[in-house]
Order: structure tokens, then C-alpha cells, then sequence
């Protein structure tokens, strides 16, 4: 899930630029027995770059939150107490996993966060009893709690498909999910959508090259970047397919075996700051001249839609395409 923006404010004679969310940066993981190695890929070739150790086994769910920089991370490791486990990770500070509440006890195969309702979602494991993937459901970002979206509802209606293991949004806000071949029948890997409301994936269409040959592994991690949806196979391979029929086009080879799960994280990058063209007009009285807590242009200051968690506010608000504030905005008095 990408998220970029550029704001110049202006006040009276002042310019500041203000960070720019770029670089886009896709993130994945490469579970282990015993450990999960956080990478991240290029998206022109699949080549995989190492950032470190997660420190938690069997990771295979990941989404970027792009407010603050932060990773999103979830354990399958069925049979194991760690099963079901939320983490977070600072990418630019560690790799380090840090827990996030209890673990639920059942797998987890895949994260995405909503880049309009700010809802962070899941597959779990709710129907199966073999442990896969099978329903949708909630995370609660600091609890790690995981609520099914529907109680007893699986993603397949027919309760025969399991090993939802991708998922992620556009940035409209549409949920894309795919499957493995693990426990699967022959039909998958196919692509869906799914409804967030009644919790139930709609197939799009068996994920094929364009001759119509069926891919010959499972789909396990979804990303969009730049509108372009990217997929990691169990074969080892990043492709790139088409949200509308499900055709598939070869990236490359990442180098180092499977990645589960992907997602797009775009980072704050620092800007400089403008020299002060003009001088600086003296506050009139408005919502920036009030005491904390009022005060929207300091930080925690106003209601909790408009702060910004910095020093400045403009009005209207300017949002990214997940309808947070832009960071550091100019503070204006209307």
C-alpha cells in the first residue's frame, strides 16, 4: 500500500516544504524454523536486500503503517505458543519484532492496512481446524486482539478454500486476497477481492500467465506499489498481476527462496526548510493563539482528526491518500 504526498505551505511570505512521503520502500519476510529475516525487494527485479532479524519464528504477515513508519507483523507457527502472535517493527530504527499483546493461539497468514478507515485486517484461522488461513478478521493496533469481521463466516462461502496468505488494499480502499496450493483444490491460486463488511472473498480469476497457463505454485504475499500490484510466490519468484483478470508477468527470482507476505511502506524523507522571505505577521486571535489543549498547532493539541502531532495545522487539513493528516503543515488563522 503506497502513500505519497508533497504539500508547499505558504504564510504570508513564509514557504516551508514539508517532508515528502517517496521512496517507497516494499517490505517482506522470510520465515524460518526458528527465526524470520526482514528483507526488502526491488521491485524492477525481485532482487531482495537483508535488514535483519525479526527474532520470532514462522512470521508470514505484514502491513506498513505509513503515519509513522511502522511495520505491522504476525506469526503463523501453528502448534506452537507463539501461534497467531502481533508484532511491530521500526524498520529504520531494528529489525526486532516487539510484541503486541497476547498471541491468539491460531495462525495468522497475512496483513493489510486499510489506506482509507485506518482498519488493520488479517486472515486467520477461525473455521479449519488444520490451521489455515480461512477468515477475516480485525487487529486491534495496540492489543494485537484479532475480532473475526463475521463470527463463523469463512472468506470461501463453500468452507473448501483455506490459505488466504496475500492481502492488501488499493489506494481506493479495495481488499485483493490470494492462495496458496497448500490444502487447496486444484482451482487455486486464484485472486480475490474480499468485502470487509460481510467478511467474503469473490474470486477474480485463477492467477495464469497470458497464454492461460495456471501458475504453477501458490501466491503467498500482495503488494500495490505505485497502483502496480506485486505478488511473492511459494516458488520463490516476485510477479506482477493484473487486479482486473488475474494475469501474471514475471519479475524475477528473489534469491532467497520463498517471501511470505509483502507490503509498501513510504517513509517521512526530511526537507529543508526555506529561508523566510518575508516577515512573520502577528497572530490575530483564532484557534493556533489558544491554550494547550485547544491548540491544534501543538502537539496532542485539538481534536484527533485535525492534529497533525506536530507544530503546524492548515486549514482545510491537507490528507494523504489514507486520510491522515500531512505531517507539518502550515498552521493558518481563518
Amino acid at each position: 500500500m503506497a502513500f505519497r504526498a508533497t504539500v508547499l505551505s505558504v504564510m504570508v511570505g513564509l514557504s516551508i516544504i514539508c517532508p515528502r512521503l517517496v521512496g517507497a520502500v516494499l517490505y517482506g519476510t522470510v520465515p524460518g524454523a526458528t527465526d524470520t529475516t526482514l528483507i526488502t525487494i526491488d521491485p524492477s527485479s525481485g532482487v531482495v536486500t537483508l535488514v535483519g532479524s525479526i527474532g520470532f519464528p514462522d512470521v508470514q504477515g505484514l502491513a506498513g503503517r505509513a503515519t509513522d513508519g511502522k511495520l505491522f507483523a504476525a506469526t503463523a507457527h501453528q502448534g506452537s505458543a507463539s501461534a497467531g502472535q502481533v508484532l511491530t517493527i521500526a524498520p529504520l530504527v531494528s529489525s526486532t519484532g516487539s510484541v503486541l499483546g497476547v498471541p491468539d493461539g491460531r495462525p495468522i497468514g497475512a496483513l493489510a492496512l486499510s489506506p482509507t478507515t485506518g482498519v488493520l485486517y488479517a486472515t486467520c484461522n477461525r473455521i479449519s481446524l488444520s490451521g489455515q488461513p480461512d477468515a477475516l478478521c480485525t487487529v486491534n493496533q495496540l492489543t494485537g486482539t484479532l475480532t473475526p469481521v463475521v463470527p463463523d463466516q469463512a472468506l470461501d462461502p463453500a468452507f473448501i478454500i483455506g490459505n488466504f496468505n496475500g492481502l492488501t488494499f488499493n489506494a481506493a480502499g479495495m481488499l485483493y486476497a490470494s492462495t496458496s496450493k497448500v490444502l487447496n483444490p486444484p482451482s487455486e491460486p486464484r485472486l480475490y477481492t474480499v468485502n470487509t463488511v460481510s467478511g467474503i472473498a469473490t474470486a477474480i480469476g485463477m492467477i495464469r500467465d497470458g497464454s492461460q497457463q495456471q501458475f504453477n505454485g501458490g501466491v503467498v504475499g500482495l503488494a500495490f506499489v505505485g497502483g502496480v500490484l506485486y505478488g511473492a510466490t511459494d516458488t520463490g519468484r516476485i510477479i506482477t498481476i493484473d487486479p482486473a483478470t488475474a494475469v501474471y508477468a514475471d519479475v524475477g527470482p528473489t534469491g532467497l527462496g520463498i517471501v511470505q507476505d509483502l507490503t509498501d511502506l513510504s517513509v517521512p524523507t526530511p526537507q529543508p526548510t526555506a529561508t523566510p522571505t518575508g516577515p512573520m505577521p502577528t497572530p490575530t486571535a483564532g484557534p493556533c493563539s489558544q491554550s494547550p489543549p485547544n491548540n491544534p498547532c501543538v502537539p496532542g493539541g485539538g481534536p484527533a482528526k485535525t492534529d497533525c502531532q506536530l507544530e503546524w495545522l492548515a486549514n482545510p487539513v491537507p490528507l494523504l491518500e489514507n486520510q491522515t493528516p500531512v505531517p507539518d503543515v502550515v498552521c493558518q488563522n481563518h
